[in-house]
């Protein structure tokens, strides 16, 4: 069964607060997962709230944390069910994301539960989806087929179902998701999976 993620990629404590209420009031994602993301202006070129900010805020949603940060190994992440770190900043766990231009024969020997394949070079939310990637994800299903696989950044409706016929287990999805209508948004990229 296919996931979609709603993402939160914001540099407030105000907007992380409305975003994570609009995507609660959404009764589709009831129980679900949400994904925020964590950038420092360093790795990323883009300053998030902290996980301290994320903290503030309980929520019945269950949290992955996505770090796009230089030093993931300094980063406060207790109490988070699911957070990942990048390949290129030394992250050997079993949540593992990995960027756009970066091989996967880079994972070598390690064997994470979870490979969360960026689909633009991290940063702000809107970019592009760069259709290299594809190959990538198809990739690492065939050399291990139970990986999980996520894709984050670019998934559009028009793109979700090329994504996920790669071998993509879930999207994680920003812009397209949060503005404007969610459930219609939702509805859009599901139409589109399933056409």
């Amino acid at each position: 069964m296919v996931q979609i993620i709603p993402a939160i990629d914001v540099a407030t404590e105000e907007e992380y607060r409305d975003t994570l209420k609009k995507i609660e009031n959404s009764g589709a994602f009831k129980g679900g997962w949400v994904h925020v993301d964590i950038t420092d202006d360093v790795f990323a070129p883009w300053k998030t709230i902290s996980p301290e900010v994320v903290k503030k805020y309980p929520t019945s949603l269950k949290i992955e944390l996505h770090l796009m940060v230089e030093d993931p190994d300094h980063t406060e992440i207790d109490n988070f069910q699911r957070v990942f770190a990048h390949i290129e900043a030394g992250a050997s766990g079993s949540c593992i994301a990995i960027n756009p231009e970066t091989p996967v024969s880079i994972l070598g020997d390690l064997k994470p539960e979870i490979v969360l394949v960026m689909g633009v070079h991290p940063g702000k939310q809107g970019q592009e989806f760069i259709p290299d990637v594809l190959e990538k994800v198809r990739e690492l299903k065939e050399k291990n087929p139970n990986l999980r696989i996520g894709v984050d950044g670019g998934v559009t409706p028009e793109n979700a179902k090329l994504i996920i016929d790669a071998g993509a287990d879930y999207l994680v999805v920003g812009s397209h998701l949060i503005e404007g209508n969610i459930d219609e948004n939702l509805e859009a990229f599901w139409e589109k999976i399933y056409a």
